[in-house]
């Protein structure tokens, strides 16, 4: 079975917001970051899961309605340093957000797109993708609803370039599978056939989501993407207040995908991550030059 190599978390760019919004007692303002997550496939090269922030989102919220995101997920006025994977997907380095170039650009083989909330895809014009992997069925739904529902859907047309979307490669919806090897329910993909990435269906947060199940060298990861945002929350299956509950797409599926989650990562004793987990944080330290 084939391994991913150089596995690497790094934020790109961040919001604020009380993580009470996140189920947490506490109604400290913090940082929640974008991170994206690159690796190596031995045969189908240099990858990357999601864009995190990027230097389009600014312009494509400045006029209403799509302005009160800067409100309801304050972002860091005209520029802020986030991290940014080189070109060998392995180093990181900050970078205004105002301040890249086209030879600042990530050069990466297939650019994953978990979902299409603005802090997943707010970079696209940022990356320079061969291929882009995305669930076609969930952009197409997006773009049917009119400008104030895709804005409470978190999803900003001017963010998918038109080159984007040509260089795309929706995924088959036929490939999904419940395993049952995994034995949680939770339906699959194996992306290449060879056991090295497993998409993994996570319904609920929002149309289309996905996680990531990578094999590694050295160890395997869920990547949960946004099945949660805070990792003591999860585990204690406690509710989000209904601020949190009013985002997800489906806030019953969405817990619903919380309990099968739990049951995976006690049966298979597989570490879980997620995008705006503050634990994760710990993983971008350790993998971070």
């Amino acid at each position: 079975m084939i391994s991913l190599r150089n596995i690497r978390f790094h934020n790109r760019g961040y919001c604020w917001q009380s993580g009470y919004f996140a189920g947490s007692s506490s109604w400290r303002v913090r940082r929640f970051q974008a991170v994206v997550v690159t690796f190596e496939h031995p045969v189908f090269g240099r990858c990357q899961i999601d864009t995190g922030y990027g230097r389009q989102v600014l312009p494509a919220t400045r006029r209403m309605p799509e302005r009160i995101l800067r409100w309801t997920t304050p972002l860091p006025k005209k520029q802020w340093p986030f991290r940014q994977a080189s070109n060998s997907a392995i180093e990181t380095r900050d970078l205004p957000i105002n301040g890249l170039n086209s030879n600042q650009n990530l050069a990466v083989d297939h650019l994953f797109l978990s979902h299409f909330h603005v802090d997943h895809i707010g970079g696209l014009g940022d990356v320079r993708a061969e291929t882009i992997i995305y669930r076609q069925t969930a952009l197409t739904a997006l773009r049917s609803l009119s400008r104030w529902q895709r804005l409470h859907h978190g999803f900003l047309p001017a963010l998918i370039a038109d080159s984007a979307v040509l260089r795309g490669q929706g995924i088959d919806e036929k490939r999904w599978s419940v395993d049952s090897e995994l034995d949680a329910g939770l339906a699959t993909l194996d992306y290449w056939n060879d056991g090295s990435l497993r998409l993994v269906d996570l319904p609920g947060h929002s149309l289309g989501h996905y996680g990531f199940l990578l094999r590694g060298e050295t160890q395997t990861l869920l990547y949960a993407v946004d099945a949660f945002w805070d990792y003591e929350v999860y585990r204690a299956a406690r509710d989000l207040p209904w601020a949190g509950q009013k985002v997800q797409y489906h806030y019953g599926k969405y817990c619903q995908t919380q309990s099968q989650l739990r049951k995976f990562e006690r049966e298979q004793g597989v570490t879980v991550l997620a995008c705006h987990c503050e634990r994760t944080q710990r993983y971008v330290e350790q993998t971070t030059d």
